[in-house]
C-alpha cells in the first residue's frame, strides 16, 4: 500500500510530499511528516520512495536525532553497497571509520556545518596521520570527497536542506598525482639485472614494460596472451578487498590489448616453460583449475598482496629506492612520455578512460616534452638545416 503522495501547493514552484511515520510509541498519536523544496516531481518521488523503504525496513531515524557517524555507518554505507565496487566501498568505510567518526561521529547530521568540516580538514592536515603526523593533502581531499558524496545523498533523502560540504574548503591539490621520486632509467636497469634468478621476474618486467596494474598482472591468463602477435589482452583482474580476493572483469575503459616488446615476450616464453616443468615435477596434485600466468609452484593462485610483498623484498635486496608495485605503472608512463610516446597512445596502454586523465596525472612530464618539441621544430626551421637539405638534393640530381 502506498504511503504518502507527491504534490505541489498552489502557486509554489517546488514539490512536496508527506509520509505517515506510524503511531508515536509514547502517546499513540499518528505521526505525519512533510518534506519540502524539491525542484521536480521526480526528485520528490525518489526521496519519498527512499524514506518509505526505510520505514518498512526499520531503518528510519528522525533526522533531528541522527548522529553523523550513525548515518554514515548505519545508513549511507549499507545503502550504496550494491551500487559501488567492493574495493570502493571498503575504501569509503575505512575513510569514515579512521578519519570522520572519531572527530565528528557524535554531531547530529542536521547540525553539521562547513565550519565543522573545515575544522576536521585542518586537524587532519596537522596531525591526522600515523603517530600524529600530518596527513597528506590528497588524503584530506579524499575525506572531503567521501563526506560530500554522503551528505549529497542526505540532501536527496530529505535529511538535510543543503550540503555543508559544498561550502567547505578542503586543501588544494596539485594536478600531478604522482610522487616524482620514481626510479631513473639506471635504477630500472639495475632492478632488472638483479632479478635474473627470481621466479617472479616475468611479473615485475611485465609491469614495467606494459604499465599493467597489479590486479591485471595477478589476473592475467594464458588464454589472454598472444606471443605470436606480441600482445596481452586485459580481460580479468584479481584484487584484494579486506584480504579477500575478488576476481572480475576490468572496467570497460580498462579492457584493452597491450603490445609487448621482445624482452617481455622472451620472459613469458621462459616463464611458461618453467611452469610446465613445475607441473611435471609436482605431479597429480598440481592445481589445474585455472589458467593464470602467475601462480605458486603447486599451481594455486598467488594472492594479489603477495605481489607487492615479494616485489618490495626484491627492491630492498637490490639496494634501490623504495617503490610500490603500482609505481611500476607510473614508471612505465613517465619514461614512455619522456621518450616521446604520444599521450594518446600511452593513455590506451594504461587503460585510462580518456587522454585528459593521462595528461593530468603525468603533467610533470609535459614541460620536458614541450622543450623537446621546441627543439625539434627549431631544427626543422633552422636556415642551416634548410640550406644543407637543398645542397643534398642538388647533389643527388
Amino acid at each position: 500500500m502506498s504511503n504518502g503522495s507527491v504534490y505541489r501547493r498552489k502557486g509554489a514552484r517546488t514539490w512536496t510530499f508527506a509520509v505517515d511515520l506510524g503511531p508515536d510509541p509514547v502517546t499513540g498519536k499518528r505521526r505525519r511528516k512533510s518534506y519540502y523544496g524539491y525542484a521536480t516531481r521526480r526528485e520528490a518521488e525518489s526521496a519519498r520512495v527512499e524514506i518509505v523503504a526505510r520505514l518498512r525496513n526499520g531503518m528510519y531515524v528522525d533526522p533531528s536525532k541522527q548522529a553523523l557517524g550513525e548515518f554514515l555507518e548505519g545508513v549511507w554505507l549499507p545503502t550504496i553497497e550494491p551500487r559501488v565496487e567492493a574495493a570502493t566501498h571498503d575504501n569509503y568505510r575505512g575513510v569514515i571509520q579512521r578519519y570522520v567518526v572519531p572527530h565528528l561521529g557524535n554531531v547530529a547530521v542536521q547540525s553539521v556545518t562547513s565550519a565543522h568540516l573545515n575544522g576536521l580538514y585542518a586537524h587532519l592536515a596537522k596531525c591526522g596521520g600515523r603517530n600524529e603526523r600530518p596527513l597528506s593533502p590528497r588524503t584530506v581531499r579524499l575525506v572531503h570527497i567521501v563526506l560530500r558524496k554522503a551528505l549529497k545523498d542526505a540532501v536527496r533523502w530529505s535529511l538535510l536542506a543543503r550540503n555543508p560540504a559544498d561550502a567547505a574548503d578542503p586543501p588544494k591539490q596539485k594536478r600531478s598525482q604522482i610522487d616524482h621520486s620514481l626510479w631513473t632509467v639506471e635504477d630500472a636497469q639495475a632492478f632488472i639485472a638483479s632479478i635474473a634468478a627470481d621466479r617472479m621476474r616475468c611479473a615485475w618486467l611485465l609491469a614495467i614494460s606494459t604499465g599493467m596494474r597489479r590486479g591485471e598482472v595477478a589476473g592475467l591468463r594464458w588464454r589472454d596472451v598472444d606471443l605470436d602477435a606480441k600482445s596481452v589482452a586485459i580481460r580479468q583482474t584479481r584484487t584484494s578487498v579486506g584480504y579477500e580476493v575478488v576476481v572480475k572483469p576490468p572496467k570497460s575503459g580498462s579492457q584493452r590489448v597491450v603490445a609487448l616488446d621482445d624482452l617481455a615476450v622472451s620472459h613469458l616464453l621462459d616463464h611458461r616453460q618453467r611452469q610446465i616443468e613445475e607441473r611435471l615435477a609436482f605431479g597429480p596434485g598440481y592445481d589445474t583449475s585455472h589458467d593464470l600466468v602467475f601462480r605458486h609452484e603447486d599451481g594455486t593462485p598467488i594472492h594479489p598482496e603477495l605481489f607487492t610483498e615479494w616485489f618490495q623484498k626484491r627492491v630492498a635486496a637490490a639496494g634501490l629506492p623504495h617503490m610500490r608495485f603500482h609505481d611500476l605503472r607510473h614508471l612505465h608512463a613517465t619514461l614512455g612520455l619522456a621518450a616521446g610516446i604520444h599521450p594518446l597512445v600511452m593513455s590506451k596502454r594504461l587503460g585510462h578512460a580518456n587522454v585528459s586523465i593521462t595528461l593530468d596525472t603525468y603533467s610533470h612530464v609535459i614541460p620536458q616534452m614541450d622543450r623537446d618539441a621546441a627543439g625539434v621544430v627549431a631544427s626543422l626551421l633552422d636556415p642551416g638545416e634548410v640550406l644543407r637539405g637543398r645542397a643534398l638534393t642538388a647533389g643527388e640530381g
